[in-house]
């Protein structure tokens, strides 16, 4: 214990307020033993704005404690900014850890942690047959375990999250007021005795086994075929034996989803190698504290069931992140399905009931426990593109865990609510001047469905609640069908509507903190533009405040509108109907044989001629939607993104580098980007019987050259490149390594997911630095 300190020898006392990402992380234990080891006095505390600590002793040793805090502090912690403030000394006799401070009118900053995947020492207990915790699926530590799928309320505190109906039994309480212990101060610590538990039922609910017995009989019904539903650390999941093609096929038919990839669960490295090459980069973001699923290259040699991602080369794969994730992929000794607990298009569950209730249909046996979770998560999705980790869907791992983002003024509280579809929200909070901290929420899904716009309102009033934030601004896309505008647009609130594209490349923006003005190019499948055309295929200048349209792809007509998304066939015949400047008979002699009826052909081609039901659009996610169906290589997208994928991988089986000139075409103010001639070498190829593969190449390295030769024109600002389109990992590759042969500056999205579920965070990013006026 510190002895008391002698004022009259260089005493002195601080308080200091840390922000960041300090709770739930070890940060007041560390603290704790540091002033121990260097005779200091006081305390330390979390609050619902970071943490504060008051620390008293000579100066040379509070100098010490400053520089060591920052350099010794707990490696999953992030410091912000440090206050300092100087106080009178007490002539206090210890140093401890004080009940943490909850003050009614402040607001908390999001400085909550993400949940983290277990750390090696908690996997060591769990293996040992000698320790209290030998296979108890709740272990975890301050440097691992649930965090944001558990907490209720600010600051993260036991009792403010869903661990308060689980009291601590002597041993657990033990460690936590143990300093020498790593559990101690651990929020969540938990054991055998007094922690949660699991449960098996089946489809009436009915318990069949309880702890070890009900874990051991999954892994036999894993075995049988069937399909689980586990519930996990942010909601439940569905499990089947990843090599039973019989039982893949089963839970497609019943999770009715035909085609979409399955990702994969393998209980090591060793595992994922027989199935997936691993480089040095994936195999550092796989066994990331985030553990994200990560798109890897698939071996020739496929030994898993066929229809896990069918005609897609790559594998989404992940570790364990959970000590009961672990276990299980232990005792049943091979990879598994691991997808999320919904009915394809709805939201996951997080629930017992709500499971046993929706999942019921899908689900043989239900593996449960009695831990509430307070949000659900999906999986986060990632992939690397040139030695960098590019996150396509951000939840579990990643959210809420803020991002600082540069203002040009002081700026309000802001909510902004995201797009239809990948919907997530954001909320930004005033931080120190000229700083506003966004934090993203994780991935939603398609406002589609009622249960999805359900959770989409809960998630925003629970959020609201958790910050007690009253926001003084909601940003929203263009858009006015979106649930999200209209959730906007029926608030009382101010409302500032931004552009869906101009938001793409604001979170690019944001994410990489570029506060000058950028070329971006925008390329997804649509976005309803400034004028109410659909844009997508997008060239302008931009920054926070605003932008400009420069150019885009050339327009063509779509079939249907909105249907056209889903029906590749309408892209290509509306692409040919302006290829063939309007002549159906020439267009008709361009399309591949039989993919349309007799009667769709007229339906579609009358609709043409006559401009009825049509939306003009420059999408270049249509545009690779038709180069697809041309090809003959997928002609209906069954899940989003489908058929650009299939043109993307045959396009990675060429070596060929045959690439032609498109022209750009003054149009008004705009420079417009003609794409007829690559079509129409397309279909010259496939006439000549040219290499599919070869063709899908050409209309890769083609766009890639039209986008540098566009960027040519308007030298002297750093290059953005995003939207959707841009999660194509070989156009991303390409058109980098080509704006960078010409010394170009290119930034590209990586935190944050290039395609929609990235609007919220530039929609925020754009929301704080608008000069409003708020009194109006």
């Amino acid at each position: 214990m510190p002895t008391p300190q002698n004022h009259s020898i260089n005493i002195s006392r601080f308080r200091l307020h840390i922000s960041g990402a300090v709770q739930g992380v070890g940060f007041r234990p560390f603290v704790y033993k540091l002033a121990q080891a260097l005779n200091l006095t006081g305390w330390v505390r979390n609050d619902i704005r970071g943490l504060y600590i008051e620390i008293e002793g000579s100066t040379q040793d509070l100098t010490v404690f400053q520089q060591r805090l920052q350099t010794e502090a707990p490696p999953i912690a992030e410091i912000k900014q440090i206050q300092q403030f100087t106080l009178t000394p007490l002539g206090e006799r210890q140093f401890e850890i004080v009940a943490s401070d909850t003050l009614p009118d402040q607001q908390p900053k999001p400085s909550v942690l993400p949940d983290l995947a277990s750390c090696p020492e908690c996997l060591q207990e769990i293996q040992d047959s000698a320790n209290r915790r030998f296979r108890y699926p709740f272990t975890s530590c301050t440097l691992c375990g649930p965090r944001w799928s558990i907490i209720e309320a600010l600051p993260y505190d036991r009792p403010n999250t869903t661990m308060t109906g689980f009291p601590f039994c002597p041993a657990c309480e033990k460690e936590y007021t143990n300093p020498a212990n790593r559990r101690f101060h651990h929020q969540v610590n938990t054991c055998p005795v007094c922690g949660p538990q699991l449960t098996l039922w089946d489809r009436s609910g009915a318990t069949l086994a309880a702890r070890e017995a009900a874990l051991q009989q999954v892994v036999l019904a894993l075995k049988q075929g069937k399909i689980i539903a586990l519930k996990g650390i942010g909601g439940f999941q569905l499990l089947v034996d990843a090599h039973n093609e019989e039982a893949v096929t089963e839970l497609r038919r019943r999770k009715q989803r035909p085609a979409k990839p399955f990702a994969l669960m393998c209980s090591d490295l060793q595992q994922i190698r027989q199935f997936c090459c691993v480089n040095s980069a994936e195999q550092i973001l796989l066994q990331s504290i985030a553990a994200p699923i990560v798109l890897l290259k698939k071996k020739t040699v496929d030994l898993l069931a066929p229809s896990i991602a069918p005609g897609n080369p790559y594998l989404g794969i992940m570790l364990p992140y959970s000590v009961l994730h672990h276990l299980l992929l232990q005792d049943f000794g091979s990879a598994l399905i691991c997808t999320s607990g919904n009915v394809s298009g709805d939201p996951i569950c997080k629930d017992n009931n709500e499971a046993l209730h929706r999942l019921h249909n899908i689900a043989d046996l239900f593996l449960v426990h009695d831990r509430p979770v307070a949000r659900a998560l999906d999986d986060s999705v990632a992939q690397v593109v040139l030695d960098k980790p590019v996150l396509l869907r951000r939840a579990r791992g990643y959210a809420p865990r803020p991002i600082d983002v540069k203002t040009k003024m002081p700026s309000p509280a802001v909510l902004a609510v995201g797009a239809h579809i990948k919907n997530t929200i954001a909320l930004a909070l005033p931080g120190e001047e000229h700083v506003s901290e966004i934090m993203l929420s994780a991935h939603l899904g398609d406002l589609d469905a009622p249960d999805t716009r359900d959770a989409f309102l809960n998630r925003i009033e629970k959020y609201k609640e958790l910050y007690r934030l009253k926001p003084a601004l909601i940003v929203h896309d263009l858009h006015p069908d979106y649930h999200s505008t209209q959730y906007a647009i029926n608030t009382d609130t101010k409302k500032f509507a931004v552009q869906h594209h101009w938001a793409h490349v604001a979170a690019c923006m944001a994410e990489h903190q570029l506060d000058q003005r950028v070329l971006a190019v925008t390329w997804d499948g649509v976005g309803l533009g400034d004028d109410g055309t659909a844009w997508g295929g997008e060239f302008m200048l931009a920054d926070l405040q605003g932008y400009k349209r420069l150019g885009f792809l050339l327009p063509f007509p779509l079939p249907g509108g909105d249907q056209a998304a889903r029906d590749s066939r309408r892209s290509l015949l509306g692409a040919l109907h302006v290829v063939s400047h309007g002549d159906q008979e020439l267009a008709r002699q361009l399309l591949p044989e039989n993919i349309f009826s007799r009667m769709e052909l007229h339906t579609f081609t009358t609709m043409l001629e006559r401009n009825v039901n049509i939306v003009q659009t420059s999408s270049a996610g249509r545009l690779f939607d038709a180069a697809s169906s041309l090809l003959n290589l997928s002609q209906q997208n069954r899940f989003e993104g489908e058929s650009a994928m299939a043109l993307q991988f045959a396009a990675q089986t060429s070596t060929d580098n045959t690439v032609i000139e498109l022209p750009q075409i003054k149009q008004g103010d705009y420079i417009v980007i003609d794409w007829r001639p690559l079509l129409l070498r397309m279909t010259e190829g496939r006439r000549h019987n040219e290499p599919v593969n070869k063709l899908a190449m050409l209309f890769h390295l083609t766009l890639v050259k039209a986008i540098v030769d566009y960027v040519a024109t308007i030298p002297g600002y750093p290059v953005v490149l995003t939207g959707g389109c841009f999660q194509n990992r070989l156009l991303l590759q390409l058109t980098i390594e080509a704006l960078q042969q010409r010394e170009i500056k290119v930034y590209w999205p990586q935190q944050i997911p290039a395609n929609d579920g990235g609007i919220a965070f530039g929609q925020a990013a754009i929301g704080v630095n608008q000069d409003i006026n708020f009194q109006e």
